[in-house]
This record gives structure tokens, C-alpha cells and sequence, in this order.
């Protein structure tokens, strides 16, 4: 089992499982680096009633960040099993591994593939002088501990994903 954490990743499969209670999802299998297993993300299109999914524009999002998009769109392209399909194989991705308990008590991994944030942008003067009046006194140098030497530790994704596992039928977040 892989802790909860930040992985680098190689995408080495993808396509539609069948449908079943959960709707419509499409599958990006990933070999976090340094790992010997493989682990599944589902990225949730639609819900049990042929619906949008509620986290379908995450969904989206990853599919795009993949380099899916584009006029016209075709999701059968995406299917393995199509000549000249669109392959995400051999793409190298962040992923987030959550590690949360079921309800049975057991524990189970939920994977998710990182997409950047948005744009940074310069905080406003104003913004800048509110924050300087709220946490200055508190950073002010003296007491002040010696500058970090070492790498600062992995960050949780910028964004995030609720899909619908397959096998447990349970939500997950993305």
C-alpha cells in the first residue's frame, strides 16, 4: 500500500470500464515511479442516471491537461480499442495517493492525477498591507529559528476530484 503523499507517474493505460451502477468513468492506469504496482484513476463523466457527473468539470479538467481537447471532441477516440485512438500512454504525470478508512474499517487507496493551479498573480497594496498588519508582529525577526536548509515537503494537489470507485461504489475525493 502506498502512503498518502505526492507520486511521479507513468500513465500505461487508459479506457472505459463498464458502466455498472456508477455511470459513465473513464480509467487512467498509472506505475508511480519507484513502485511495483500499478493504481487506477477514475475520472467520473457521468452519474448512475446518464447525468453529469457532480465532479464531471474535474474530469474535464484532467482530460485537457492530458492534451485532450479541441475541435470537434470525440470521446470515442479515447477507447483503446479504436484505430488511431488518443493515447495518454507513456505520459509522465503528478498523481496524489489519499489513503482514507472504509466503513468496514479497511483501508483503502484513492488515486488522482495533479493539474496545475491557476495563474499567480501580484497581490494587491492593499492585500499586502492587510497581511503585513495581521502576521507582521508574529514574523518579525529575533527569536527566529535558522533559514530551512533542507527541501520543503511534497504539497497536496492544487486540485481535486470526487469519483466514484467501481468496486466499492463509494465517492471519493479528487
Amino acid at each position: 500500500m502506498y502512503q498518502t503523499g505526492t507520486y511521479p507517474a507513468r500513465i500505461i493505460k487508459q479506457g472505459f470500464p463498464a458502466p455498472g451502477n456508477y455511470g459513465l468513468q473513464f480509467a487512467i492506469t498509472v506505475l508511480p515511479q519507484g513502485g511495483a504496482k500499478n493504481r487506477t484513476v477514475y475520472l467520473s463523466l457521468t452519474d448512475e442516471n446518464g447525468e453529469p457527473h457532480k465532479y464531471s468539470d474535474k474530469a474535464i479538467e484532467v482530460l485537457q491537461y492530458l492534451g485532450f481537447h479541441g475541435d470537434p471532441i470525440d470521446f470515442g477516440k479515447l477507447d483503446p480499442s479504436q484505430d488511431g485512438h488518443y493515447s495518454f500512454v507513456g505520459i509522465d504525470v503528478e498523481c496524489y495517493c489519499a489513503v482514507k478508512t472504509k466503513d468496514d474499517g479497511t483501508l483503502k487507496e484513492y488515486w488522482y492525477i495533479n493539474t496545475p493551479g491557476g495563474a499567480i498573480e501580484p497581490p494587491a497594496k492593499a492585500d499586502i498591507r492587510k497581511l503585513n498588519s495581521l502576521f507582521g508582529k508574529q514574523l518579525k525577526t529575533g527569536g527566529a529559528p535558522p533559514p530551512r536548509t533542507s527541501k520543503p515537503p511534497a504539497s497536496t494537489p492544487a486540485t481535486s476530484m470526487d469519483m466514484t470507485v467501481p468496486e466499492f461504489g463509494s465517492d471519493i475525493p479528487f
